[in-house]
């Protein structure tokens, strides 16, 4: 497996991480009245990414994207009739989307793959998809 694969790996790993293990129901609860849990949120996700792939601008952008999509979700969460459960897969379905995004665009030697290699890559990546579907079980 190609060091750009382990990266991605360790970026779900540490959204998992981050998001379900370091993340109380009380912050969960209290980032929808205080941005203050909700930014100490977002520098726990950064933290943790970096420190499980030690990618400096690509942490950074997940923090910070992750933050905002936790606001939103915070606001549609107290403003809207959707159900938590639709909130819940849309969040997390939008921050594997931003890891992604984020690994693709700014990991170290993607700059040598094409996209459409690299997708191919991902896609026929026994562990990743393995990983995916333990993932969204």
């Amino acid at each position: 497996m190609s060091n750009e694969l382990i990266i991605l790996l360790k970026l779900l790993l540490a959204h998992f991480v981050a998001d379900f293990l370091l993340q109380s129901k009380t912050m969960v609860e209290k980032k929808s009245f205080s941005r203050v849990y909700l930014y100490y949120h977002g520098a726990i996700v950064f933290l943790v990414s970096w420190l499980f792939s030690f990618e400096g601008l690509v942490s950074l952008a997940i923090g910070v994207f992750h933050t905002i999509i936790d606001g939103v979700k915070s606001h549609l969460d107290s403003q809207s009739k959707q159900s938590k459960y639709h909130l819940f897969i849309g969040d997390q379905l939008a921050h594997i989307l931003t890891i992604l995004l984020a690994w693709f665009i700014g990991s170290s030697g993607m700059a040598k793959y094409d996209f459409i290699t690299a997708l191919k890559d991902v896609s026929n990546s026994q562990e990743i998809l393995t990983l995916l579907v333990g993932y969204l079980v």
